[in-house]
């Protein structure tokens, strides 16, 4: 299920939350995803790995973080270039909005219900 939604400022792309943990940039015009939350690195190594109960880890050494429970909410910056999104983890993780790249993550949080940017 899908819980969070928003809208670039230039109204070409998407972003949405998920109950699956995900983080997801859909394209507008085209009607198809750009990219996926960290899953996979660039070079195509597995980041984030499916325990036996169904939750999503990051694996062993990696230095990437990803939600392990579901994403309550996203939002893009006002340039429309990082989107920023908070779960029920302690991660919020702010992301290159066109590659999906992770560029800072900050823990410690406990239930993220909206997280958003200051307009400067």
């Amino acid at each position: 299920d899908v819980t969070s939604v928003a809208v670039s400022p230039d109204g070409k792309r998407f972003a949405s939350g998920s109950n699956d943990t995900l983080v997801k940039m859909w394209d507008v015009a085209a009607r198809a995803e750009v990219w996926t939350s960290v899953w996979h690195d660039c070079q195509g190594a597995c980041l984030c790995s499916i325990d036996e109960e169904g939750r999503i880890i990051p694996n062993a050494g990696c230095p990437v973080a990803c939600h392990y429970n579901a994403v309550f909410s996203v939002a893009f910056s006002s340039d429309g270039t990082r989107v920023v999104s908070g779960a029920s983890d302690p991660h919020v993780i702010i992301w290159d909005a066109k590659t999906g790249a992770t560029g800072c993550t900050l823990t410690d949080h406990t239930l993220v219900f909206s997280a958003a940017f200051s307009p400067d």
